[in-house]
């Protein structure tokens, strides 16, 4: 969720995408999220969302402004996101990989 532009996201993990969910309205719309996305985590100062493509093993930086996304490649079937807003940094759990990738938001979003 991001309590800054009210938005709410959710993965859709069998149609390859997520759902964003406007909170004043409760209208929804659809964004490609990618190979199988199995989590999502928002950085609410920069209104990036970071999606975790389980099968894909990448993660997908979407704008929630533009709607652009860019893709990152990360760990084996990453499974767990959690960002850190003071640091700009996003945090991805690779389930098979036993690793955790660091992503540096002010580099992912260029």
């Amino acid at each position: 969720m991001n309590p800054v532009t009210n938005k709410i996201y959710v993965t859709n993990t069998h149609s390859n995408d997520v759902t964003e969910i406007d909170g004043a309205t409760n209208r929804t719309s659809r964004m490609e999220a990618g190979a199988d996305p199995f989590a999502v985590a928002v950085n609410s100062a920069t209104n990036r969302i970071y999606v975790a493509n389980q099968f894909g093993n990448n993660v997908m930086v979407i704008d929630g402004r533009t709607k652009l996304s860019r893709t990152l490649n990360v760990g084996i079937h990453p499974q767990a996101l959690a960002v850190n807003q003071a640091t700009n940094k996003a945090y991805v759990v690779n389930y098979d990989g036993n690793t955790v990738t660091v992503i540096d938001g002010a580099r992912s979003s260029k």
